[in-house]
């Protein structure tokens, strides 16, 4: 052990702590023992599964991240298609909105112009009503003219003033 303590000094820059006690005896053959080549292989054969179970650790997870980034972009192109769809959406309520209230202003037109239509044709019935009564009220005067006229003509009086109505007839005709 004490030609070791000189690499305290070169490895730590200061010198190597005095020994509180002697070394255990056997203690240079346990330390070459430790150091021998079968030892090192041991150790490095230890490490050497060590890195290739590190390494298979390693590469399982790379692969897992690499799964992981592949649905991060399978998801940020679903988002993507989603926001445009989204969009796509909102554009197209909008036109619907807009198409509703051009649909509304339309129908309050319409119901302004039935409105208006009904009350025409209650005022058009109104007259036809009024006409028909009119009519009714004109037959039955034409109806009772004719009665009066039939009476007229079938009257004595009518029969004995003929020659005297084409008497009258004839100076009329003479005068012109």
């Amino acid at each position: 052990m004490p030609t070791y303590l000189h690499f305290a000094d070169a490895l730590f820059g200061q010198p190597a702590p005095a020994l509180s006690h002697a070394p255990a005896p056997g203690a240079l053959a346990e330390l070459r023992r430790l150091q021998s080549r079968d030892s090192f292989r041991a150790q490095i054969e230890n490490l050497q599964r060590l890195v290739d179970g590190l390494q298979s650790e390693l590469s399982s997870t790379m692969a897992a991240r690499d799964r992981r980034q592949a649905e991060i972009e399978g998801l940020r192109t679903s988002r993507l298609d989603l926001e445009a769809k989204h969009t796509a959406l909102r554009a197209e309520t909008e036109r619907l909105r807009t198409s509703q209230m051009e649909m509304q202003a339309k129908h309050a037109l319409l119901l302004a112009e039935t409105k208006q239509l009904r009350a025409a044709q209650a005022d058009l019935e109104a007259r036809h009503a009024a006409l028909q009564a009119e009519l009714a009220a004109a037959a039955q005067a034409r109806e009772r003219l004719e009665r009066d006229h039939a009476d007229v003509l079938a009257s004595r009086s009518w029969r004995w003033t003929t020659p005297l109505r084409a008497l009258v007839a004839a100076s009329r005709r003479w005068i012109r």
